[in-house]
């Protein structure tokens, strides 16, 4: 009778210290603000966007859009989010710091990138079998 009294609140305790801690580890939001810059100087009116984990990935709310970006890599210090496109080769990633609380995102796309200046390297390459 003692252990049986035992075991269910040992089962009581765990649920209840999951559902407390639970919402805290898995229901992170950042709100964010894209600021665009040339030269040094502020292009337009700077546009919010919301990022809500969902599972194991975010949710980008932006006006009444909304995206999905899988975690890259997560940690203490920063968080990178990767959208990926099935129809073209493309990338958009978001770097968030979490320590200083900066966001960095940009689009990578090899057709964009090969036209205008890119800020990575572009090339060529052969096909070896």
């Amino acid at each position: 009778m003692k252990n049986k009294k035992l075991f269910s609140t040992s089962i009581y305790f765990f649920l209840i210290s999951t559902l407390l801690i639970f919402p805290k580890v898995y229901s992170e939001k950042y709100r964010c603000k894209n600021e665009y810059y040339t030269d040094g100087k502020m292009l337009n009116k700077p546009s919010e966007f919301l990022l809500e984990r969902v599972g194991n990935r975010f949710k980008e709310t932006y006006k009444d859009e909304i995206y999905y970006h899988e975690i890259g890599i997560e940690n203490e210090n920063f968080l990178t989010l990767i959208q990926k496109f099935d129809s073209y080769p493309a990338l958009y990633a978001i770097f968030i710091n979490k320590l200083t609380k900066e966001k960095y995102s940009n689009y990578l796309s090899m057709d964009m990138d090969k036209k205008a200046s890119p800020l990575g390297s572009y090339g060529k390459c052969e096909v070896i079998r």
